[in-house]
């Protein structure tokens, strides 16, 4: 791990992840913006996930490894990730999705020179377990409201599948919400508080695959 403090963290929360793992961490190690730290935290994995991650802790200094005692749940392993994070920006990344090679650069561009955006994302397009493209998905998440409230009521008559917070955030912002908690859809709550801190910009292109 880089004891310089990077501008973005990328918290990969994991569990039993051998399966994909690397792809997903091959695609964050390619991004084209390079100033990041990765964050691999292990849910008191089983398989073969700890050999994968530290064979990356020891091959990219970016990269650094975390091994929960035991299993907090899939929510809270999403938190614990951003506990864990150094950075002034943050995304979410997973253990089985990938981000294209321009996901961070093109969301940083945004959220840094719209100090009104609080969450910048790209368009989705679903994936198989192979990687074959099944089609787009419409997150209908782009807010451009000036008012917090109906920011909110926009996102609560089209939040889905939510992919959004795969995007780039300001720690700032994540640390005035509850983050992800242990129930059903905290996900979309999470959205709905950082709609309330300001607006999402969609970028015009793909930038997740799920």
């Amino acid at each position: 791990m880089t004891t310089t403090r990077p501008a973005v963290s990328i918290g990969m929360p994991i569990y039993n992840a051998e399966e994909h793992l690397d792809l997903s961490i091959q695609a964050i190690l390619s991004q084209t913006y390079t100033d990041f730290e990765l964050i691999l935290c292990d849910n008191a994995s089983t398989d073969g996930t700890p050999e994968i991650c530290q064979r990356y802790v020891a091959q990219d200094k970016r990269v650094w490894y975390h091994r929960n005692q035991e299993n907090v749940g899939g929510p809270l392993n999403f938190t614990k990730t951003f506990e864990l994070s150094r950075g002034k920006y943050f995304k979410w990344a997973t253990s089985d999705d990938l981000s294209a090679p321009t996901l961070v650069e093109k969301c940083l561009e945004v959220i840094e020179s719209r100090p009104d955006v609080a969450l910048a994302f790209g368009k989705t397009e679903i994936i198989d377990e192979v990687g074959t493209t099944i089609g787009p998905y419409d997150d209908k998440l782009d807010l451009p409201q000036a008012r917090p409230s109906e920011r909110l009521r926009a996102l609560l008559a089209s939040v889905g599948l939510c992919n959004a917070h795969y995007g780039v955030m300001r720690s700032e912002d994540l640390k005035r919400t509850r983050l992800l908690r242990d129930f059903f859809a905290s996900d979309c709550i999470l959205l709905a508080e950082l709609s309330l801190l300001g607006k999402f910009q969609q970028v015009p292109e793909v930038l997740f695959y799920r």
